[in-house]
C-alpha cells in the first residue's frame, strides 16, 4: 500500500476543521419571523357575496404564540428549524360573547412574492372549515373559551406539497399574518386584518379609516 506524502497531508487539519465548521453552522437553527402587515386593515364591515357581517366589534384575542413549545413575539426574530411551521401554534380566546362555529387565520409567505402576489396558507378550526377533524368530533367555541390554531399532520403535508409544487424554497424565514375570519352560530361572519392580544407586543393596530 502506498502511503501519502507529507505535502498531501499538510492541509488536512484545516480542511477537516472547515468541514466540521460548515456542518455545525448548517445545523444551527436559522432566524424566523412572524409579523403583521406594515399597513394592516381592521374589521370588515361591508358585506360581500351574500355574507352576513356580524356586529361584534372584537371576536378573538391572541393568548400566546409558540414555535416548538416556546413563546415568540410578533415582529421579533427567533431561532427555529426548517420545519418550524409544523409547530407554529396560536392560542386564542373567544371574546365575542357568542358561540363560534368556525375560525381561520391566514398567512402570506413574503419570500415567494412575485409581482405583488405570494403563496400563503391557513390554520383552521371547527365546523365548516377544512380542519381534517371528523364532523362528529368537532365542537363549537363558547364565549371565553380558548382554542388553538395549529397544523395537524395531514394539513401540514397538504401545505408542504402545495408549496413545493410552486416554489424551489425548502423553508421560509418569515410569515405575515393577513386575515382572521370567524363564523358564528347565527350564521354571521367576522373578518379582520388585526387582532387583540393578552400580550400587547403581539397585538395589531389597524390603520385609520
Amino acid at each position: 500500500m502506498r502511503l501519502p506524502n507529507c505535502k498531501s497531508l499538510r492541509h488536512l487539519p484545516v480542511v477537516f476543521l472547515m468541514v466540521v465548521f460548515c456542518r455545525i453552522v448548517s445545523a444551527q437553527p436559522k432566524e424566523r419571523l412572524v409579523e403583521w402587515p406594515t399597513d394592516p386593515i381592521g374589521r370588515v364591515t361591508v358585506a360581500t357575496r351574500g355574507i352576513k357581517v356580524s356586529t361584534v366589534a372584537e371576536a378573538l384575542e391572541i393568548v400566546d404564540i409558540t414555535v416548538a413549545g416556546r413563546s415568540i413575539t410578533v415582529g421579533h426574530p427567533f431561532p427555529a428549524a426548517d420545519d418550524w411551521l409544523r409547530s407554529l401554534k396560536f392560542r386564542m380566546r373567544n371574546i365575542s360573547g357568542q358561540p363560534i362555529r368556525g375560525a381561520r387565520i391566514s398567512f402570506d409567505l413574503p419570500e415567494t412574492s412575485i409581482e405583488n402576489r405570494s403563496l400563503g396558507f391557513s390554520l383552521e378550526y371547527v365546523n365548516g372549515l377544512s380542519t381534517g377533524i371528523p364532523a362528529d368530533e368537532q365542537k363549537g367555541i363558547m364565549p371565553d373559551e380558548e382554542f388553538e390554531f395549529q397544523f395537524d399532520d395531514a394539513q401540514y403535508e397538504r401545505h408542504r406539497k402545495f408549496v413545493s409544487e410552486r416554489t424551489t424554497l425548502a423553508s421560509f424565514s418569515k410569515v405575515r399574518i393577513t386575515w382572521t375570519a370567524v363564523r358564528f352560530e347565527d350564521g354571521s361572519s367576522w373578518v379582520s386584518g388585526c387582532l387583540r392580544s393578552v400580550k400587547p407586543k403581539n397585538a395589531c393596530t389597524p390603520r385609520s379609516p
